[in-house]
């Protein structure tokens, strides 16, 4: 069984995906190393001549496996940066697997709750205080936050495939499950940020973080907001594959 402490879950775990300098794995390749080995044997023939034979042997060690190490998972915006403000925290969270937080919430006195502890402390007092003024009666009803974990973790992008989200209308946030969760996927145009933060709020905060994808009418900002997709004629209109630029 595993440790009950941070650092086990840190140093302790092989896994897999938000980091460090933009690096994704960090990977080190250890060159095969060479060894030289010379053997000289010296002779007398019958007639007294001396005989001399050299012989040289090169052995080669294997090559070391690559050495992996997961420095990010991310599959939706701002979960882990929203909810985790400690940096040590967020790079241990950050180095293990969906399957380990899964187990986390699975087994509430097991060995991978205990050694998460502090980060689900730290992500639950983060929901705490984010303002929410849902009751049971409201639309969405407020919810526990043990619920809006849950919905959010383990970080996974849930995509129901049998949906059909029509044009201009955004896939993050079109459908839940029963535990809150977004299981659309997300369009490259989808403001995510503004989803999560309505869905952590139960509703809350419907204004969103003033970032809108597109560029509102009207704005003389050029900082704001994205160019259209390619083909798009307007905001939110039809677009043609490869949607971030023309092919080439």
């Amino acid at each position: 069984m595993k440790k009950a402490t941070l650092g086990f879950l840190a140093l302790g775990l092989l896994a897999f995906g938000c980091g460090n300098d933009g690096n994704r794995l960090n990977d080190v390749v250890l060159a095969p190393t060479a060894t030289l080995s010379t053997i000289t044997s010296t002779s007398t023939s019958s007639n007294g001549s001396v005989v001399t034979v050299t012989n040289t042997v090169t052995t080669t060690a294997p090559t070391p496996a690559v050495v992996y190490q997961q420095v990010e998972q991310l599959a939706r915006p701002a979960i882990a940066e929203g909810l985790l403000i400690t940096n040590s925290n967020l790079k241990t969270y950050n180095s293990v697997s969906p399957a380990f937080v899964a187990a986390v919430f699975a087994t509430p006195n097991g060995a991978e709750a205990t050694a998460a502890a502090p980060i689900v402390n730290e992500a639950t007092t983060v929901i705490n205080a984010l303002p929410n003024t849902a009751t049971a009666a409201t639309v969405p009803p407020r919810t526990t936050t043990q619920q809006k974990l849950g919905a959010f973790l383990p970080d996974v992008m849930r995509v129901d495939a049998t949906q059909v989200i029509p044009v201009g209308t955004p896939a993050y946030g079109f459908l839940q499950n029963g535990s809150g969760s977004p299981v659309t996927g997300r369009k490259l145009t989808d403001d995510v940020i503004d989803t999560t933060l309505f869905v952590l709020t139960d509703g809350t905060i419907t204004t969103g973080d003033g970032v809108p994808y597109y560029a509102p009418a009207g704005n003389a900002n050029p900082s704001i907001g994205h160019h259209n997709l390619n083909n798009q004629a307007a905001p939110n209109g039809t677009a043609t594959f490869p949607f971030l630029a023309a092919p080439n």
